[in-house]
């Protein structure tokens, strides 16, 4: 720790299963905070327990992965790195053992190589943990699933993960579905001979959702965005506790640049707006969500880069739509911008929830480095601003921690000084199994979807016109796939191709219906009399084949 303040803590090393108890003592040593950290604020490792236990959460798993700071923007996600130390998925018990973490995953020990482990998620039963992970020697992220007890769900017994899914292409954010499913995202192609997106400013592969059985077989894409979607997460959503994707989608168009939230079926259809894009949003990107309750959502808000993918976190009461939703900022002093933190305020990487018996939140399980945590002053060197930032602060430090929203009071449950600690769950006992709903089908020609809007006036745009609309534009969009240089011009704007125009009902009741392409990102523009654009919604969307998506109005 930098400075002169003082930290009291213990080095336990982790308790290993006896099976690689040599090969892992003295290889992990986790620093496990028990008393006053730097940050002034901070309690020790056993009211933090308490709290995880109070609130029923007996056991908790996480991953320590290695720091770095080559993270990128908030959607990148293939940062890789084994030094010092290899990745490993962790549990920590709030019962017994407390202060001993003890290793789920066997990487570095042993016959098995070191990896670096991004995410992961814990099965319905809590019995099973499905992760990505980048194996040293191989080029790409490939899924994994492995028992709480370290052993190989696929031949019970066998010490060690299954492989279910691998490259040549990346695999990464799994996700638990109902019926024997793991929800994902990929950067492969959804077949030969395509070409996956771009994105605008890397120009990286972009990640896009994918569906396989959760023993590696029924590979299914779904449509596409025309940049990233990242950080999905399990929701339920409406009295009938529909089961919903969360997930981070890269809004890019002219001047629009964001990640805001978007919800999909677990088939991967019915893609629609949660948080962000109607005027309800407090910072430019959401990440990482998670449910408190039925109608409230805890999220990071920060910048799209520069914040290591951390930032403030923020309680989402998600009211009627997103229209009508709000955002309350729990962590005020934590910047929404890409400008550093401050010491004792630093950044958030990520929350989940701890309620009440009510449902109500109370604190927070939550990876939390402290000071400026901004890539430019990690790094160092002089930045895009002119800013000489010297030899560099080097990566942050985020270790875990439960978080009283409340008073701000941290209290540390673990931090090793070489690895961010990071994605915290609750494993050791079942949580309830969504509803998977139907998603509207429409009988439309070979390869297409049906879209529209019941009237194309009633809009939550600007500026949209009572009257005078007579056709609906639709636009593609594509990207350096298509064998275009890397710049589109002045507007540094994604390609785009007029595929039609579509006639309104403007007569009547302002509707209008057509068939689209499928998985092709499109927007709309409403027309005039006169062949202009009246309004030019910024968003791109895709559509499943089949699949019917119909708005109110235009938005």
């Amino acid at each position: 720790m930098r400075g002169s303040r003082l930290k009291s803590s213990l080095t336990s090393s982790i308790r290993p299963s006896t099976r690689r108890a040599g090969a892992l003592l003295g290889i992990f040593a986790l620093t496990t905070l028990l008393a006053c950290s730097d940050t002034g604020k901070d309690g020790g490792n056993g009211e933090g327990l308490a709290i995880l236990q109070d609130a029923g959460i007996d056991q908790i798993a996480f991953i320590a992965r290695a720091k770095r700071l080559d993270v990128g923007d908030v959607f990148q996600y293939t940062s890789y790195s084994v030094d010092p130390k290899s990745a490993n998925i962790f549990k920590l018990s709030s019962v017994s053992g407390g202060a001993e973490p003890e290793a789920i995953t066997p990487f570095g020990t042993g016959e098995w190589p070191k990896a670096d482990i991004m995410a992961m998620d814990v099965s319905f039963d809590g019995q099973e943990i499905v992760f990505s992970a980048r194996l040293e020697g191989d080029s790409n992220y490939n899924l994994y699933r492995i028992r709480i007890d370290g052993t190989n769900p696929e031949e019970p017994g066998k010490e060690g993960p299954a492989l279910i899914h691998m490259g040549p292409y990346d695999s990464v954010f799994p996700v638990y579905l109902p019926n024997n499913e793991i929800f994902f995202m990929t950067n492969e192609p959804p077949e030969a001979g395509i070409r996956q997106f771009r994105d605008e400013y890397e120009r990286g592969l972009t990640a896009q959702a994918a569906v396989i059985d959760k023993s590696g077989g029924n590979l299914r894409f779904g449509p596409r965005n025309l940049s990233h979607r990242v950080s999905p997460t399990l929701v339920t959503l409406g009295d009938d506790n529909r089961g919903q994707i969360l997930h981070t989608n890269w809004d890019h168009l002219n001047s629009v640049n964001e990640g805001n939230l978007m919800v999909m079926n677990p088939d991967m259809s019915g893609g629609a707006e949660f948080f962000g894009k109607e005027g309800s949003g407090v910072a430019n990107s959401y990440l990482k969500p998670r449910q408190v309750n039925k109608d409230q959502f805890v999220a990071i808000a920060t910048a799209r880069q520069r914040t290591f993918q951390a930032g403030a976190l923020v309680l989402i009461d998600r009211g009627k739509n997103e229209a009508t939703s709000q955002a309350t900022i729990l962590t005020p002093d934590v910047p929404l911008s890409k400008e550093p933190s401050y010491d004792k305020v630093g950044r958030y990487y990520d929350a989940y929830p701890i309620t009440d018996g009510d449902g109500k939140l109370t604190h927070l399980l939550t990876s939390w480095a402290n000071g400026p945590v901004q890539t430019d002053v990690a790094g160092g060197g002089m930045n895009e601003e002119g800013v000489d930032y010297g030899e560099g602060a080097g990566p942050p430090d985020f270790g875990l921690y439960v978080l009283d929203p409340d008073t701000g009071k941290r209290l540390p449950l673990v931090n090793d000084t070489d690895m961010w600690e990071v994605l915290a769950l609750p494993i050791g006992k079942a949580r309830p199994v969504p509803v998977v709903g139907a998603t509207p089908t429409a009988q439309t020609p070979e390869g297409t979807a049906l879209i529209g809007a019941l009237n194309v006036h009633e809009s939550s745009l600007d500026r949209v016109p009572g009257s005078g609309t007579y056709r609906v534009r639709v636009i593609e969009g594509f990207s350096t796939e298509e064998g275009v240089p890397d710049d589109f011009g002045l507007t540094r704007a994604d390609g785009a191709i007029l595929l039609g125009e579509a006639p309104v009902e403007w007569q009547t009741d302002g509707s209008f219906a057509a068939f689209v392409p499928e998985d092709r990102p499109v927007h709309l523009q409403l027309v005039d009399a006169y062949g202009l654009a009246q309004v030019n919604e910024n968003r791109w969307f895709s559509s499943a084949p089949g699949e019917q998506r119909f708005c109110g109005g235009c938005h």
